[in-house]
């Protein structure tokens, strides 16, 4: 596992993720919640491809949100963010599996396969050249994620029903 606390990796981007089906999961020990102070919102990061330079809204993210450690699945398609977000917390000091998924319709979030969260939304996911953050943003704010992560996987496909 990826012990975190201000640690991360970057692993180049792939060009290969990005359609209308994706599934991004990854095994994590939430230790704190993100801080209250984080402006504009409190964000940890799991994994993230995010960029909004030049262009618009790119890329896809798996994060912990808010201060109150909520699950969330976010992508952009280049005109706007489109995002699922669990309405429970997830429990600190335990190692959950948590997926964020996209099949060109519905966005979801799944944690330990569970459904916690589903919006509707077609698009498609736009591409960016921001590599894959694990533990961090790599643009802008890093918003590093206290905690460890493992068994992180990206997928072509729906691995979630």
């Amino acid at each position: 596992a990826l012990y975190c606390e201000g640690n991360y990796c970057v692993a180049q981007n792939s060009v290969d993720f990005y359609h209308s089906l994706l599934t991004v999961e990854a095994a994590v020990k939430l230790t704190s919640y993100p801080d209250a102070d984080m402006s504009p919102r409190p964000h940890m990061m799991i994994v993230s491809t995010i960029d909004w330079s030049g262009d618009f809204c790119k890329g896809y993210e798996l994060r912990i949100s808010g201060s109150d450690g909520k699950v969330e699945f976010i992508f952009g398609d280049d005109h706007w963010w489109h995002y699922a977000v669990s309405e429970k917390s997830l429990p600190l000091n335990e190692w959950h599996t948590l997926a964020g998924q996209y099949d060109g319709k519905r966005i979801s979030v799944y944690v330990d396969g569970q459904l916690w969260a589903e919006t509707f939304y077609e698009s498609t996911i736009k591409q960016c050249a921001t590599d894959f953050g694990i533990g961090r943003r790599l643009i802008d704010q890093p918003f590093y994620f206290n905690g460890e992560i493992d068994e992180i996987a990206v997928s072509k496909m729906i691995r979630y029903e």
